[in-house]
């Protein structure tokens, strides 16, 4: 009889770990990093805010519009430097809609910069970069 519950007890633990799998998996096939592909379209990949004071911050949108079929889902963005906080919409875009990324640059240095901000999205190719350049001085 100790057998047979022994026998019992590891196949629930096995369908059980089998349940858990298969649901995670399931869920995992819909994750970010899984998304169906799409398209974007920027209607501009480049900023120059020309030149400037030192201490005047300058500010800039990025819009973007869902080309494709499927939602468009930002994955991440990363700025080249610390200088530029970028804020961006975390819920996907929908087919067609048109939605917008905030850079907020604030110059460490003075003279000529090129920054760079790159978005990371499900589409082919997954990385867009958009540029930010300028002069800052004194």
């Amino acid at each position: 009889m100790n057998k047979k519950i022994v026998t019992i007890i590891i196949t629930i633990g096995i369908l059980l770990a089998g349940g858990i799998y298969l649901f995670w998996g399931k869920r995992d096939m819909y994750s970010e990093a899984n998304a169906p592909r799409t398209t974007i379209e920027l209607s501009t990949d480049s900023t120059d805010f020309g030149t400037f004071p030192y201490a005047e911050p300058k500010h800039t949108v990025f819009r973007f519009r869902n080309t494709g079929e499927q939602p468009l889902i930002i994955k991440n963005v990363v700025s080249s430097c610390g200088c530029a906080e970028v804020t961006w919409n975390k819920r996907p875009i929908a087919p067609g809609k048109t939605d917008s990324l905030a850079v907020d640059f604030k110059a460490n240095s003075l003279g000529q910069f090129n920054k760079t901000v790159e978005m990371i999205c499900n589409t082919e190719p997954e990385r867009h970069l958009l540029h930010l350049k300028g002069f800052v001085e004194e």
